[in-house]
């Protein structure tokens, strides 16, 4: 349990930092997350407590922390806010989620995101930095 906890603390400061790279304002965010409250009690405390971290460190944004039910549930939220127009910019899904995200056009590849070089470099950085740390 503690190294899935541990994955998906990775997963979501890696995601809100990808999602800061590409955002060109700083200021006044607002970011939703969809997360399954179905893996375990304890497991929310952490996820309030990475929040909490990360809203301190970035006073000018913040982040809306939605338990959304299970993951089955989750799902069903974040594609519902992505048809009404409003969706949430974080989810946690499952893996196999991924192909019904790309059905949906909710996924963008980084391609269409990055060009200049300096972006690449970055890109390619951050990549390189966290599969090292997911490696050990």
């Amino acid at each position: 349990m503690f190294c899935y906890i541990k994955l998906v603390r990775k997963v979501i400061v890696s995601t809100l930092g990808v999602f800061l790279f590409f955002t060109t304002q700083l200021f006044g965010i607002e970011l939703n997350m969809y997360y399954p409250v179905a893996v375990g009690g304890s497991l929310t405390k952490i996820v309030d407590g990475m929040v909490d971290e990360f809203e301190k460190k970035n006073p000018d944004i913040k982040v809306n922390a939605i338990y959304a039910g299970n993951y089955n549930d989750a799902r069903i939220k974040a594609l519902a806010a992505l048809k009404s127009g409003k969706p949430a910019q974080l989810s946690v899904m499952f893996s196999i989620d991924i192909y019904e995200l790309i059905e949906q056009d909710a996924i963008v590849p980084f391609d269409d995101l990055v060009s200049t070089y300096e972006d690449k470099a970055w890109l390619y950085s951050f990549l390189s930095n966290i599969n090292a740390k997911w490696s050990n």
